[in-house]
């Protein structure tokens, strides 16, 4: 079985783009005092001021057949309020973030362990194929070491070194191509071909 594993910042949402606003939410939500873990609607609200829908990607992942997760440094918080904001939530069995990583996070082998072990849960007898989309190198790199199939997802990679680029299987611009491509190509065979 195949299970997709998705980074959330620059990788699925364009975080970057987001950063001055990322940036006054934070300070907002401390000038007000506000504790996420008790006005959760509040933090919501300011996310989905900031974050946009995304109902492309949306499609995208509803035909791409197989378990999702998200595999973030970030925490559960933002990845749980970032996805609800983009109403891409329903679409992930799990998140696997820094929170519940300890702070031990990619490309620490521990955080590849932690995805593969709740993945494994669903069905522990099936042998698992893990697909990751990262923005990264170095998190791509780590998880080519763990066998699994690497997906680089950044508008700058045209200007990386082969070598920079030796453990990356497939790379694209954005998300939407590497998902289009992905969803194309998974009834025609079972083991993606290498794309560069």
């Amino acid at each position: 079985m195949i299970c997709y594993v998705f980074d959330l910042d620059d990788t699925l949402m364009q975080t970057s783009r987001l950063s001055h606003e990322f940036d006054n939410m934070q300070r907002n939500i401390i000038r007000s005092g506000i504790n996420p873990e008790i006005h959760g609607n509040l933090v919501q609200n300011y996310y989905d001021h900031i974050v946009p829908s995304e109902p492309h990607l949306y499609h995208l992942l509803s035909n791409l057949k197989g378990p999702k997760i998200i595999l973030t440094n970030s925490s559960g918080n933002h990845a749980k309020y970032s996805l609800q904001a983009m109403r891409l939530n329903n679409h992930f069995y799990k998140i696997v973030n820094a929170n519940s990583l300890n702070f031990i996070v990619k490309p620490h082998v521990n955080a590849y362990l932690n995805a593969e072990k709740s993945v494994r849960s669903i069905s522990p007898l099936s042998s698992w194929n893990f697909i990751f989309f990262d923005d990264l190198v170095e998190n791509l790199n780590a998880a080519k070491k763990m066998g699994w199939v690497t997906v680089l997802v950044n508008k700058d990679y045209p200007h990386y070194s082969k070598e920079k680029l030796k453990q990356v299987d497939y790379a694209f611009h954005d998300i939407y191509q590497a998902l289009f491509y992905f969803v194309s190509i998974q009834n025609r065979t079972s083991v993606p071909v290498q794309y560069k």
